[in-house]
Order: C-alpha cells, then structure tokens, then sequence
C-alpha cells in the first residue's frame, strides 16, 4: 500500500521523462512510451520499505551546482573549491538525492548528503584534474558511500587500448595523457590512486558515454578494464 502511494505521487513522477519529442528534440515525431526511471527500478518500493539514503553521504562531480536550490534544502553539502552554478550539476544531484519535501520531483536517496566538486572551479569547460583528485579524496575522508560522474572526454574506451597495445611499456597514467589531455603522468596517476582510495568505501559511478554513435564506451566509464584496482567498486 505504500509503495503504491509512492508511486502514484506528483512527486515521484515528476522525476520521469515529460519530452513532446522523441529524444528532446526541438521538433520532430512524437514521443511516446517514456521511460520511467524511477518506477522500472522498483525505486518506491525501497522508499516503502525505509531506504532513504539518511545519514549517507553521495559524492557528485560535475561542471557546477545551483547549492540554493530547493531541492538541496535541509541538506548538508559539503564542497571542494570553487562550485561555478551550472544546470547540468543541479539536475544530476537533484535526481540523486533531491529532498522529499511535496515539492516539485525528489531523488533517488532523497535523504541523503551530499558532496559537490566542479570539473573545473573557474567555469571553464576543460577538466582540473587536480581540484577533481582533491575532491574525490575529500569525499572519500567524509565517508561517501557513491561518487557519480555524470561526464567524460568522448574519447572511445577502444582509443586507449589500440595506444596501450601500441605501446606496451606505459602505464595506463600515461595512456590517458597520450589520448586523453596533457596534465601530467603524475597527476593523472594521482587522480587513478584518488578513486582506488575512494573505492574502499564507497561505489564509483560513471556515464557510459554522452555520444550514441560510438562503438564503445567513454574511456574514463571503463577505467577499470585498465586499471584493474577499480573493478572492486
């Protein structure tokens, strides 16, 4: 009965797909059957039963985050550096973790913390892979128990591994500098260490990729094919 309450609520559902057209589009045909995310994962029979995310702490890193919105009320946030205000952070976190208040959507852990890292403090599109290796450790000391990386380079996973295969005495640090962006072997090798210590307690969470046309993934979602210490989480 109320798992059923839940589902049926404004609430719930305002988190689901609400496009005209299919895929979003500005025009074209209509949409039809959305998905409905919340729902296909059972989602209001976890709140039904008490799982909320209290007391948890979620890591989001992402370009920026809005952390007056209504949705975040109540909540503790914790933050590494700079946070520019962006949209795309203020969603991903909403959806995650937006509070059940009867007011506009909730998220998945509506009771949950959270911890916001930009991708870049100055607003800039281009990764500062330091400020991100800060803030992974940071949530890590906190205790998050998830980190979500709704982003990457749409760089195919299959890129990194034709240049290691090329080029069998790099380590996979210096792979990603070579296909990647020049920040250093040694600060990618810190940001690589960053989510093996991250794992230990928490499950690390990436985008498959954000380019439908690629044959494979990101190759920042598959990490853990080349740095095999991060298949644990």
């Amino acid at each position: 009965m109320r798992a059923a309450q839940i589902l049926a609520s404004a609430e719930f559902r305002n988190a689901d797909a609400n496009c005209i057209y299919v895929g979003c589009a500005a025009s074209g045909p209509l949409a039809t059957n959305q998905s409905r995310a919340f729902e296909l994962h059972n989602l209001h029979t976890a709140l039904s039963s008490g799982l909320t995310g209290v007391n948890k702490l979620v890591a989001v890193v992402d370009e920026g985050f809005r952390v007056t919105h209504q949705e975040f009320a109540g909540k503790t946030i914790h933050q590494t550096g700079t946070l520019p205000v962006a949209d795309h952070g203020t969603h991903v976190a909403s959806l995650i973790a937006g509070v059940r208040d009867g007011v506009g959507m909730h998220g998945v852990a509506p009771g949950a913390n959270l911890h916001f890292t930009a991708l870049n403090p100055s607003g800039a599109s281009t990764l500062d892979i330091t400020n991100v290796t800060l803030g992974t450790l940071s949530a890590a000391t906190l205790g998050a128990v998830a980190q979500n990386n709704s982003w990457g380079f749409n760089v195919a996973a299959s890129t990194l591994q034709a240049h290691l295969a090329a080029n069998p005495s790099q380590s996979v640090a210096q792979g990603l500098n070579s296909v990647i962006a020049n920040y250093g072997t040694s600060r990618w090798q810190a940001y690589l260490d960053a989510l093996n210590t991250f794992e230990n307690g928490g499950v690390v969470v990436w985008a498959l990729s954000n380019d439908e046309t690629m044959a494979s993934g990101d190759v920042m979602a598959a990490l853990p094919y080349f740095d095999t210490r991060l298949q644990g989480a």
